[in-house]
């Protein structure tokens, strides 16, 4: 699994690759693997990089897959809803989390990520790859990428939620009521109608922007990813 910004993890260190994490489960072996890109600060990349794997692990059923076609199909909707309550429950880990911090800012004083002197909430991007016998589940928010490969060929497995790039996306943005466009030509932090660069979704004051539909964090910007 890859990310998209891989040239700004030595800089800004807000990138996080966690160790694949291996397990026996029911005489199988379990694997899961995850990414995530972090912006405006580590914070939400750290938490999802911390807790994706036990948050998955425990969802989990012990009876590994079987082998008929009906006992596969079972257990990869049941994988599904685990990944998928993993991501859930790292959303609200993450809403759980700012309140604590909001609480504490002003003893420990941090630095968030500003602009025109208003705080950025931390987001980031989330691929996860979970190897349960002989079956894989991958899921992702953000344009971090998976890839499969067959010793022939690389097969992307992840969807690419790039604003730019994905028309089912904008259009599910647009019925929400979000604010999409791109920068304004000579203010790079202001949304324009007719502007320069990719499309991203916006607050309603401007401030903020983000060039994917779905991410963890950036909630400051709407309900919408």
């Amino acid at each position: 699994m890859t990310h998209t910004s891989q040239q700004r993890l030595s800089r800004y260190k807000e990138d996080t690759k966690a160790d694949p994490v291996i397990r026996s489960m029911a005489g199988e072996q379990v694997a899961v693997w995850c990414v995530c890109d972090g912006h405006h600060g580590q914070g939400a990349a750290n938490l999802v990089a911390r807790q994706c794997a036990d948050e998955l692990l425990h969802r989990l059923r012990e009876d590994p897959p079987c082998s008929t076609s009906g006992e596969l199909a079972l257990a990869a909707g049941q994988m599904r809803q685990a990944v998928a309550d993993t991501f859930v429950s790292l959303v609200d880990s993450w809403e759980l989390g700012k309140k604590f911090q909001v609480r504490t800012r002003r003893t420990r004083n941090p630095s968030p990520a500003t602009e025109r002197g208003h705080a950025l909430e931390p987001w980031t991007t989330f691929t996860m790859a979970l190897l349960f016998g002989s079956l894989l589940t991958v899921a992702n928010v953000g344009d971090s990428k998976a890839f499969l490969d067959t010793g022939r060929e690389l097969v992307e497995l992840s969807t690419s939620h790039r604003i730019e790039d994905n028309v089912g996306e904008r259009m599910r943005l647009s019925a929400a009521g979000a604010r999409v466009a791109r920068m304004h030509a000579t203010d790079f932090k202001a949304p324009a109608p007719e502007g320069i660069g990719k499309l991203r979704v916006w607050e309603c004051n401007g401030l903020g922007r983000l060039r994917v539909s779905r991410a963890i964090g950036g909630v400051s910007i709407g309900k919408f990813n």
